[in-house]
């Protein structure tokens, strides 16, 4: 297998027909590895940094594909993390060639590429190939390597029906309220809908909408973490819309008497739904509108066919109401000996008293 790396944004748009074909091929379509969400994330977040995209080939075919930002650290030397900003970076690969490829890039690591101290991969779920693969791999091209846990994502698995699903909620006490809620929330305002914004009519517009319910969901709580400036507000525009034209990324709505009571923000993986942001109408706190809004996309999910939905890192209380099944997002770090991996270890155990 040929590794070769590439350099610089223009690269990017040279790759899109490949990464394009390689992401339909690969074992989860994620959409943090999608063409369209590295070059957004370029566009708002390079900081002059260098980008370097390694690409592994087979026979000339692209099966396997990594962009990595390279910047120099004090104490730690030249580091290569993942480039794009995003909540579960991975290596992309072409599904059944994880092994090769994973290989492939270490030993080019070792032997090949000389311009690094350390490797970053931060936020790898641990249902990953990667997460399995990469710390055998590395330490096998002679490499040191280590891996920790960082956050919890709950995932819920969805039956054929609803009538599956309401059975088997953890709380059952939960799930009567909910119920009941929902009922009061109809009788007051009127018939409970879902409406969604796909393809070209998920705009601009319609994600400034989704922001500012989001914040006004976190009226009184001390403001959101995130969205929080135009940079990231514009960043997550361009990417909604991009990947909605490919199918991927959605919008949709709770609704009551077609006034809209809540809304989320995510995408489609496969079978995999990955609910990445959401909000709701203080207005309607009384009917626990965040709660009514997961569980009416766990219907419309079940109604579709959905195989699953992430969560996504946190392990917000709420969250286990739905679910009691957990991955993990992973740190990665590479090193050419066991001292500097030491070194890294130190200095980021030191920054992290401080910062506490």
């Amino acid at each position: 297998m040929d590794v070769i790396a590439q350099e610089g944004p223009e690269a990017i748009e040279a790759l899109k027909p490949e990464w394009d074909a390689l992401l339909r091929s690969s074992a989860c379509p994620s959409p943090f590895v999608a063409h369209e969400w590295l070059a957004a994330s370029w566009r708002h977040y390079s900081e002059g940094d260098r980008l370097l995209i390694v690409c592994m080939r087979d026979a000339g075919r692209l099966v396997g594909l990594v962009a990595l930002r390279a910047k120099r650290a004090r104490g730690t030397g030249q580091l290569l993390f993942a480039a794009t900003h995003a909540d579960a970076p991975d290596i992309l690969t072409e599904e059944g060639s994880e092994w090769a490829v994973l290989e492939a890039f270490c030993n080019w690591l070792a032997r090949e590429h000389q311009d690094w101290d350390l490797v970053r991969l931060r936020g790898i779920s641990s249902r990953s190939q990667t997460d399995h693969l990469l710390p055998v791999l590395a330490q096998e091209a002679g490499l040191a390597a280590c891996a920790w846990r960082v956050e919890t994502s709950p995932y819920i698995v969805l039956p054929s029906t609803r009538e599956e699903y309401h059975a088997q909620m953890p709380s059952r006490n939960r799930r009567r309220e909910l119920l009941r809620r929902r009922s009061r929330l109809a009788d007051e305002y009127g018939e409970l809908a879902i409406r969604v914004d796909v393809g070209a009519d998920l705009t601009a517009e319609v994600m400034a909408r989704l922001m500012r319910l989001h914040h006004r969901s976190w009226e009184g709580r001390g403001g959101s973490q995130v969205l929080t400036d135009e940079r990231i507000g514009q960043f997550h525009t361009d990417v909604a819309v991009a990947l909605a034209l490919i199918g991927v990324s959605q919008v949709g709505w709770l609704t009551a008497g077609g006034r809209e009571v809540a809304g989320w923000y995510g995408f489609l993986a496969g079978q995999t739904y990955l609910a990445y942001i959401h909000g709701h109408d203080p207005d309607f706190a009384p009917f626990s509108p965040g709660a009514q809004l997961t569980l009416a996309l766990i219907e419309y999910g079940i109604d579709h066919a959905w195989r699953e939905i992430d969560l996504m890192r946190g392990a917000e209380r709420y969250k286990f109401d739905f679910t009691r099944r957990c991955a993990y997002t992973v740190d990665h770090a590479i090193a050419r000996t066991r001292s500097k991996l030491r070194l890294f270890a130190t200095v980021a155990a030191f920054r992290g008293r401080l910062a506490g």
